[in-house]
């Protein structure tokens, strides 16, 4: 008598949740646990007993000191506490400098002599239509430069070199 093959028998059945997902699924379960432990204690410890009686009394009476008419400021009212002074910010006059001619020089040197006196804001434009990327401004010649030569800046204005790239 034929008998057909049996079917490969199913895979085992996963329980539970894959890696990750299980364990901050446990994560959740542990915080919402303990803060409803919290909210229990919470309620528990605010019920107050009938039968509790108090175990200590404290009470505070103001010195002379405190309740002088010397120690309370005249602006000050029983519910609003006395501003306190902060000193007036001074405002500091920055300095200007005067932006050399840069023409001509090749770009580091040009870098160097803006940041001797200050400038720290200096971006390079290139003036080459074959080479738009200023990487190492050594190898770039000042050709224009904003601002001109001779004007007055603050150390943190942009100053912008016209540069091309030496042959």
């Amino acid at each position: 008598m034929y008998q057909p093959p049996m079917p490969p028998p199913p895979p085992p059945a996963r329980h539970g949740l894959p890696g990750y997902a299980g364990a901050l699924l446990a994560m959740g379960g542990l915080v919402l646990g303990a803060m409803g432990g919290c909210v229990v204690g919470v309620g528990i410890a605010s019920t107050p007993d009938p039968q509790a009686r108090p175990v200590a009394t404290l009470t505070v009476t103001p010195t002379q000191a405190e309740t002088s008419p010397a120690s309370i400021p005249a602006s000050a009212s029983p519910t609003q506490s006395a501003p306190a002074k902060s000193p007036t910010p001074v405002p500091t006059p920055v300095t200007k400098v005067k932006v050399p001619d840069l023409e001509d020089l090749d770009g580091a040197t040009a870098e160097s002599k803006l940041s001797q006196l200050g400038v720290t804001n200096v971006q390079f434009s290139s003036a080459d239509p074959s080479a738009s990327v200023v990487i190492l401004p050594a190898n770039w010649r000042v050709v224009g430069q904003t601002p001109d030569a001779g004007s007055r800046i603050e150390p943190h204005a942009l100053v912008v070199l016209r540069v091309k790239k030496i042959a």
